[in-house]
């Protein structure tokens, strides 16, 4: 009675055990070298993208800096405080050397 579908069943057997055996590790294969890749490829880009973040940092701590420490342009003019502050300095300056010395008793 089972005679004429023991060939058949012998057929979907091997073929059900060659997909087993090769094709699903041959899948598995590809899709963990996939994966990896792809791992590899995503720690690159975070990589570069925190240098590109901390770069831009760098730069603004280096800009802010430049900016303290900037000399103004000699034509630009000083702001009134500025002045006064000099002008201050300048009168200390002319006293001798001995009415310039503050002493805290």
């Amino acid at each position: 009675m089972f005679q004429s579908l023991r060939p058949r069943l012998n057929r979907v057997f091997h073929n059900s055990l060659v997909f087993v055996e090769r094709v699903l590790p041959a899948l598995v294969r590809v899709g963990v070298e996939r994966a990896v890749l792809l791992a590899i490829r995503t720690v690159q880009r975070l990589i570069a993208q925190s240098i590109v973040l901390a770069e831009y940092w760098l730069q603004r701590a280096l800009d802010m800096l430049h900016m303290t420490n900037h000399v103004p342009h000699p034509t630009t003019p000083a702001s009134a405080f500025l002045r006064e502050v000099a002008e201050h300095k300048k009168s200390l300056l002319k006293r001798s050397r001995r009415t310039r010395v503050i002493v805290q008793e």
